[in-house]
């Protein structure tokens, strides 16, 4: 993720398997398009850019992406409990977003 008017990497947010090590973001044309039925969604952001609502504005649409477009109707997201507002970023009325400590 860039911001829009520098273009500097603040951070990523990335779909794939809930297997270790699998961060991977599959395109349609990917093989192993579409994802099975347990998601994983990560994100990671520059700890300058913490707090500013990046992280919320893109997992927002990552995960509207997931159940309304792909039709999924489950993720699963592993938080740091101390970190509530990576809590709070999963809870979501769009759909079933399961988050484990």
């Amino acid at each position: 993720m860039v911001l829009k008017d520098t273009q500097v990497l603040i951070g990523q947010v990335l779909l794939g398997s809930p297997e270790p090590a699998a961060w991977i973001m599959l395109p349609e044309t990917s093989p192993a398009y579409p994802l099975g039925d347990d998601v994983e969604l990560g994100y990671a952001f520059g700890q300058a850019y913490w707090g500013q609502g990046f992280a919320l504005e893109a997992c927002r649409a990552v995960i509207a992406y997931v159940f309304e477009d792909l039709g999924l109707s489950r993720l699963v997201n592993s938080v740091d409990c101390r970190n509530p507002r990576s809590i709070r970023l999963m809870c979501t009325p769009t759909g079933t977003v399961s988050w484990v400590c």
